[in-house]
């Protein structure tokens, strides 16, 4: 078990919300729309997020874009969190509990993330990229973000 130390927190001693609350979806709006995430679909009863009694700490949602390929879409872990040891136990735990590893996983991400979701088993990819990705892709370089698409391969 992984506790982080500045602030006593394990995957063990959150709470994870499957349902969530209109107040704790409000917050989860404003982070996506601060974080510039992509907006595409979003429903309240998509997402799961872990939850100390004081904050949401993290939260996704994963989605099938094409027969047996599925995008991390909307990951967020809280800046506190970042680099430490207990956002791999969350995304590990996502995994274990979410996804197929017979099926594909992509994710698109800022190009600075791309050590921080290599850590997590990813990598980044230029060929075979799904179509929906190719969009948000592009998108995202029309709006001057240096994006990339990064592959699940543990």
């Amino acid at each position: 078990m992984i506790t982080e130390t500045k602030y006593f927190l394990n995957i063990q001693s959150m709470k994870k919300i499957i349902n969530l609350t209109d107040s704790d979806y409000k917050i989860i709006e404003g982070i996506i729309t601060k974080e510039w995430l992509s907006s595409y679909l979003i429903r309240k009863e998509d997402f799961i997020c872990y939850k100390d009694n004081r904050k949401i700490i993290a939260f996704w949602r994963i989605f099938n874009i094409w027969w047996n390929d599925y995008e991390l879409s909307w990951l967020y872990i809280n800046e506190d969190y970042r680099w430490k040891k207990l956002w791999i136990e969350i995304i590990s735990d996502l995994l274990k509990n979410k996804f197929n590893y017979e099926n594909n996983l992509f994710l698109a991400c800022k190009r600075e993330l791309e050590k921080y979701y290599e850590v997590a088993w990813f990598n980044y990819i230029e060929e075979n990229i799904p179509e929906k990705l190719k969009v948000t892709l592009k998108r995202w370089k029309e709006n001057n973000f240096d994006a990339i698409i990064m592959k699940y391969n543990k």
